[in-house]
Parts: C-alpha cells; structure tokens; sequence
C-alpha cells in the first residue's frame, strides 16, 4: 500500500504518539482498507464500523506493533480483517422475512 521509506518514516511517528503521523497513515490507508472491508462485508455500514474500530485498536495499541514483523498497514488490515469478523459474529441473522 505505501512506499517502504515513508512507512519506515511514519511507523516511528506512529509509535511516538505523532498527531501528523497519525494523520498522514490515516489518509494514506483509509480508502485501501475500506475498499476491502466492504468487499469483505457486503455491507458500507458495517464496513466503516469495522474500519473505525481497526483505528481504535491500532492507536490502543501501537506499542505492540513490531516493525520487524511487517508493515504497518498490513497490521492495520489484519487489525480490520479481525474487526470484521467480530462484526459477523454479532450480526444477528438474517431470516426470509427480512429480504424485501
């Protein structure tokens, strides 16, 4: 998703609690991701649910992060994938009565 050099760049920021970082990885994967998770879920609602949540958690837990163990948007897409199905799982099912 992003060149390695600014990755690199923004991962530190990232980790050292760097609004403008914060906001640079944000525009630069907000639209990436989502395509995927509505791709994912079917559903645009659910999508940037399971977006804002992945957010949530990646600033929750940045100093989890490991730069040596990958990218930080590929973390964060894992973070959304995992965010996604645990919107699945509280999804209530639905029946034939709800299709229209």
């Amino acid at each position: 998703m992003l060149d390695g050099n600014e990755l690199r760049s923004l991962t530190a920021g990232l980790r050292a609690g760097d609004g403008d970082a914060w906001e640079r990885f944000y525009a630069l994967t907000h639209f990436p991701i989502l395509r995927a998770l509505r791709r994912l879920l079917h559903d645009e609602t659910l999508a940037e649910e399971a977006l804002q949540a992945a957010y949530v958690t990646a600033i929750e837990r940045i100093g989890a992060f490991d730069p040596a163990r990958g990218s930080a948007d590929g973390w964060l897409a894992g973070i959304a994938r995992m965010k996604a199905r645990e919107l699945c799982r509280k999804a209530p099912a639905m029946s034939l009565e709800d299709v229209p």
